[in-house]
């Protein structure tokens, strides 16, 4: 709460006799009185302007930090809102140009005239939608190598948040100095929030502990919980969730034992009930893990 300077002013100003007026009670003398016996009024009126200018000169000093302090926050607020402008109008043009290829598909039917090529192209799309039933679904199976792979090119379009489980031994020996590091740091700039936990046992807890370290001081918020203390099903995930609607999920074939990453297969998919079932994983094993 700001004291009016006024009241400061008058403060300084009564301070003085009021002291004096406790040291007389107390010592039967003032030698704060017998020094402003000595000003004379000329002087104690400079005295009076020099102390309200004084007040005035720091009470300005303050107002100007607040002020800058709050534009600089303002700034820093608008630069947030204008990077998330930016990252949806991105999101946008990919689904205009989708729009567009439906256009032009649109565009073509229209030019089929005869109705023998009508009846036939009919057949056709038919024949195309039954072999390809998988062509509108929201789930891809591919690589972390294959040029499919969600990686910084998919975490980009990232709105709000990141949710990542860390599990792969290997995964960040070559991630420090990477597109996919740079991209997570322009994220948060742009006031995204990114939250991994690692799960360590003896073969990763030395590399893990050293990786939050780091993405600690780039901005990532990190935690560990040890790969004893989770369910058997959580033991050895490696995932990420976008923005809660999207899952990315590395995982390994059935023979593979103490799979690399570059053995790793790769799930992406919007499916409701698997992306609810992971976060649900995360915000629970979340609760119970450790910072450094």
């Amino acid at each position: 709460m700001r004291i009016p300077t006024p009241i400061i002013d008058l403060s300084l100003v009564v301070t003085p006799f009021l002291l004096g007026f406790l040291e007389t009670k107390i010592t039967n003398g003032s030698m704060i009185f017998d020094a402003l016996d000595k000003i004379t009024s000329g002087e104690k009126i400079i005295l009076y302007i020099l102390t309200f200018l004084l007040v005035e000169i720091i009470d300005y000093k303050f107002s100007y930090n607040r002020f800058v302090e709050k534009t600089q926050l303002n700034i820093d607020n608008t630069a947030i809102e204008l990077r998330n402008i930016r990252g949806r109008l991105d999101g946008l043009q990919s689904k205009v140009e989708l729009i567009n290829h439906g256009q032009q598909i649109d565009n073509s039917l229209n030019n089929v005239k005869h109705p023998y090529f009508v009846n036939l192209i009919t057949k056709r799309l038919k024949n195309l939608l039954s072999k390809n039933s998988e062509l509108f679904m929201q789930t891809e199976r591919t690589s972390p190598s294959h040029a499919h792979t969600f990686g910084a090119k998919g975490i980009r379009s990232t709105r709000e948040n990141l949710k990542c489980v860390s599990y792969i031994p290997e995964y960040w020996e070559d991630k420090n100095d990477t597109e996919y590091m740079d991209t997570q740091v322009n994220l948060m700039k742009r006031g995204v929030k990114i939250k991994r936990l690692f799960i360590v046992n003896d073969a990763n807890r030395e590399n893990s502990i050293a990786q939050m370290k780091l993405q600690n001081k780039l901005g990532i918020e990190t935690k560990f919980i040890n790969q004893s203390m989770v369910e058997e099903e959580f033991k050895e995930k490696d995932f990420l969730i976008q923005d809660d609607e999207l899952l990315v999920e590395l995982y390994f074939d059935d023979d593979v034992t103490n799979g690399r990453h570059v053995d790793s297969k790769e799930l992406i998919t919007t499916d409701e009930l698997i992306v609810l079932e992971r976060k649900e994983q995360f915000q629970t094993n979340w609760a119970s893990a450790k910072t450094v």
